[in-house]
């Protein structure tokens, strides 16, 4: 019955308050700090704690029965304990909040629905947001599991990157792969080196500079 129990606070907060309209408010208010949400209608209360709470506010449980959760005395006093506890109802910004959180606490575990949907009901009791309807929960979900595997996809990518352009590390020099830009560099400035060479032989047989086989130069014979 703790979650049914009345703080100090709390009790305060019914003074204002009687009979049937007194004991509804009250057993909103423990509801919503026991489930995280507010209750649809009588029957989600369990006996023994409006019974619990009709004590301690002073009214008998039966006063429940004339309490509408569904009318506009209902909706008000929601609308008050909202004010009072710092519970809200789940906003276009909680949504987005809520599915990076759940990017950031699975992306890199495996991700199940089960697994997904607890870590969201969680933090929406940690946050003070009430959860909004099962399409909406279900959307929210989706979008998270959508996130996280492309995230965990650009991760891998980035690994492997980093893994390409780092060198090898000591002791497997022998087992990385050649860098074959390099050896086709060496390949063509060898290239490069022998045509250099083949072109200055040309130059001296063509100004008569070849040596003969003594080491001596031999005279370019005249012709006619």
């Amino acid at each position: 019955m703790d979650y049914f129990t009345l703080s100090g606070d709390e009790a305060g907060w019914l003074r204002n308050k009687s009979g049937a309209t007194k004991l509804g408010f009250a057993v909103q208010l423990k509801f919503l700090t026991w489930r995280g949400r507010f209750p649809k209608t009588r029957l989600e209360l369990p006996p023994d704690a409006v019974e619990h709470v009709a004590k301690q506010a002073g009214v008998a449980a039966s006063e429940l029965g004339f309490y509408d959760f569904t009318d506009r005395t209902a909706q008000r006093h929601r609308t008050e304990l909202r004010k009072l506890t710092g519970w809200h109802e789940c906003s276009k910004t909680d949504t987005l909040k809520l599915v990076s959180h759940l990017v950031d606490a699975n992306w890199h575990d495996e991700r199940r629905d089960e697994q997904i949907r607890a870590e969201l009901f969680r933090q929406m009791r940690h946050d003070l947001i009430e959860p909004p309807t099962p399409d909406q929960v279900t959307a929210i979900i989706r979008s998270a599991l959508h996130q996280a595997d492309e995230r965990a996809v650009a991760e891998v990518a980035a690994r492997l990157a980093r893994e390409e352009d780092c060198p090898p590390p000591a002791g497997r020099a022998g087992l990385h792969r050649p860098d074959r830009r390099r050896h086709r560099t060496r390949r063509y400035c060898g290239r490069g080196r022998r045509q250099r060479r083949r072109g200055r032989r040309r130059h001296r047989v063509g100004t008569g500079r070849h040596q003969g086989p003594s080491g001596q130069r031999q005279p370019q014979l005249a012709t006619g």
